[in-house]
């Protein structure tokens, strides 16, 4: 068997494993989210372990290890202070057969410690003594040892070996296996779409400023522009198809990131467009600038109704949307618009958070179910000033209402009767998507589950929800369609 050492040291763990020292598992988290460095929002998870006390350090340590979803969140007895050594990790990892460690006087590796950590998050989900002879062992498994060997060849009979970059082939391996799932939505990204990508989640970057969809390979769809961005200013339309960006041609082999990080450059270059828009093909400059979403606003309408634009639902949405119900004065308004026309989604932390002011205290929220169990979110707090389950609120939706869009707007509805959907059939994704972070920067987004309404557990996988009200907006008109029906509503 070829044994795979890993030698990287990353020295900011030295003090965690130096040889022959024990640590508990608790410390050993608090280092780990300390290099993850969770967002700030993570201090409002509530966890469900039977023995972490709150505002304590065991409390905080745990959060970040839940938001980072390193850890499940169970009722459960956590072991925060189990003993752990170096030795004993070694020997934990060894016992995976496909990998060989060293232990030496130096840190574990960054390597190390997401393969020990993994085995940490399975065995204590499965709550279970769980067998460590993997089905698929990478030494054994037939089709891997085509792929190593393929990259062997590769690097060293290829006739141009000299000028293959080798991380190039193994970031290209990693990325075609996780295409191979026809999953859309599961994905790798190398290290420089890994980026890409993260900032679209951060709502912050500097691009064209559209939102885009890819509803098969090779065809990249404008779905809308951002109001005020540069492609809105270049008269990009929703439903323009881009075949073409400078000169790069766009072909079925090419994924959504790779597409985009071609459109994204430095703030004030130009970028070419060539466009296919009602039979006719093209070519649209557009200056890339910084392209900032705000992910909820509200806006102006009479006095007697509220109007909430949700774009995405960014990390700490929650917080903007609970301080927008203050401001907005919600307890005096007899209608509350919701906008989520346009609106992908995002995190699934906040929309939860966000649908205790729809949901009566103690009724499920949200359901998940992933390849083992079912998870049901209760609402936690629905007795406030700012509770919109017995309130006239009305929906906004198109066929660019995605995910947590459609859990918002789902859930509310199943639980009160005065809640009107409005607007187009709505995308269809029920899917949930976990981030793995590599040590290089790389990520892969790999779908571990899928989410259903509430109260009647509707899921609208690739079905989407019908609106009770239906209106088509025009996008050759400047007037928004749905907004007017709403406000005679």
């Amino acid at each position: 068997m070829k044994k795979i050492f890993l030698s990287l040291v990353f020295l900011i763990f030295a003090p965690v494993f130096a040889f022959g020292r024990t640590i508990t598992l608790g410390e050993f988290l608090d280092q780990y989210t300390a290099i993850k460095k969770p967002a700030a929002s993570y201090k409002y998870i509530k966890l469900n372990y039977k023995n972490i006390e709150p505002l304590t350090y065991e409390h905080i340590v745990m959060q970040k290890a839940v938001y980072l979803d390193l850890m499940p969140n169970k009722h459960i007895n956590f072991p925060f202070k189990a003993k752990m050594s170096e030795k004993m990790a070694v020997s934990l990892l060894e016992k995976f057969e496909w990998i060989s460690l060293e232990a030496t006087d130096a840190a574990l590796s960054q390597e190390v410690l997401d393969i020990m950590l993994s085995f940490i998050k399975w065995t204590s989900a499965k709550n279970v003594e769980v067998s460590l002879n993997r089905e698929y062992d990478i030494a054994k498994n037939r089709e891997f040892a085509i792929l190593n060997d393929v990259y062997e060849k590769l690097t060293k009979l290829h006739y141009d070996k000299d000028e293959l970059v080798k991380s190039k082939l193994l970031h290209g391996a990693v990325k075609g296996m996780a295409q191979a799932t026809d999953d859309e939505y599961t994905a790798y990204f190398p290290p420089v779409e890994s980026k890409t990508f993260t900032e679209s989640l951060q709502g912050e970057f500097v691009g064209i400023g559209a939102y885009v969809d890819m509803p098969q390979p090779g065809k990249f769809i404008i779905t809308a522009p951002i109001e005020g961005s540069p492609a809105e200013k270049a008269w990009i339309k929703g439903g323009d198809q881009v075949i073409q960006v400078d000169d790069f041609v766009i072909t079925e082999e090419h994924g959504t990131q790779t597409i985009i990080q071609h459109i994204k450059g430095e703030r004030g270059t130009k970028v070419t467009l060539t466009i296919i828009r009602d039979g006719k093909t093209l070519e649209i400059d557009v200056i890339r600038d910084l392209i900032i979403i705000e992910s909820v606003e509200e806006k102006k309408l009479d006095a007697g109704t509220a109007y909430i634009d949700i774009n995405q639902f960014s990390d700490g949405i929650y917080y903007k949307f609970a301080t927008i119900l203050e401001e907005a004065n919600i307890e005096n308004k007899n209608k509350i618009i919701i906008d989520l026309t346009d609106n992908p989604g995002g995190s699934l932390q906040d929309v939860v958070m966000m649908l205790d002011h729809f949901v009566p205290k103690g009724k499920p929220s949200v359901v998940t179910r992933d390849l083992n169990n079912e998870e049901v979110i209760l609402s936690e707090w629905a007795e406030s000033k700012y509770y919109l389950g017995n309130k006239k609120v009305i929906f906004m939706i198109n066929n660019g209402s995605a995910s947590a869009s459609e859990i918002l707007a789902g859930t509310a509805k199943e639980y009160n009767p005065q809640a009107i959907i409005v607007g187009e059939q709505s995308f269809g994704k029920g899917s949930v998507q976990s981030l793995v972070e590599y040590f290089d920067n790389s990520l892969l987004k790999i779908t571990t589950a899928k989410w259903f309404t509430g109260k009647d557990k509707v899921s609208i996988d690739d079905v989407g929800i019908t609106p009770d009200i239906i209106v088509e907006d025009d996008p050759e008109t400047e007037k928004d369609e749905i907004l007017e029906k709403a406000k005679t509503l």
